[in-house]
């Protein structure tokens, strides 16, 4: 992960503009936030892209397994047992 001084040169090397060192660290924060952000909206829709799986290969099997559900997003494993002709669909 970038430091807070790294992220503070490569600002001022690439737009030749200083930014504070809290400047740095709260636009830093902001971006981990909305990654953290998009990461969990990916992870709830992972029953929509099973159930999509299913729709578009009838004939197809999944399985998903999940961590524990006091800890989310710890673990996820999805597998699909696609048929022979789903190839050609995806």
């Amino acid at each position: 992960m970038i430091k807070i001084r790294e992220l503070q040169a490569k600002v001022h090397k690439k737009w030749n503009v200083t930014v504070t060192k809290s400047m740095a660290a709260k636009s830093k924060q902001e971006a981990l936030s909305q990654i953290q952000g998009a990461f969990r909206e990916q992870y709830r829709r992972i029953n929509d892209y099973c159930a999509e799986i299913l729709r578009a290969n009838p004939g197809s099997s999944v399985s998903l397994k999940t961590g524990a559900p006091h800890i989310p997003m710890q673990k996820l494993k999805l597998m699909a047992k696609l048929p022979p002709n789903a190839w050609g669909n995806l």
